[in-house]
């Protein structure tokens, strides 16, 4: 149910709009972890959240993706780029762009 929301929302924006959605500024870090908090309370939506969000780290992983997992799964079927604040992991990601931004650039020629 929740990968099926989630494609839905973004194949409904993508078709608006071809640019990647950037939504990691310091409210949708807040918003996706309310919503996490929310899912994972509820003994109803807790397991299917479980699934989802674990599913989705995967998928991430597989495809070598920055950002939010939440989005993984989605981008994948839309070949996209989409990306949503994620509070976990924000401390790596702001760490690993500085260490990108930080590194020498080799020149062969």
């Amino acid at each position: 149910m929740f990968p099926a929301v989630v494609f839905a929302l973004v194949s409904l924006r993508a078709g608006h709009s071809p640019v990647p959605l950037r939504a990691v500024g310091p409210g949708s870090h807040l918003l996706n972890a309310a919503v996490f908090v929310a899912l994972f309370y509820f003994p109803a939506t807790a397991g299917a959240a479980l699934i989802f969000y674990g599913a989705s780290m995967l998928v991430a992983a597989t495809r070598r993706s920055g950002g939010c997992e939440i989005t993984a799964i989605s981008n994948a079927l839309l070949d996209r780029d989409d990306q949503v604040g994620c509070l976990l992991f924000a401390p790596v990601d702001g760490a690993e762009a500085r260490l990108h931004r930080a590194a020498p650039t080799s020149d062969p020629g």
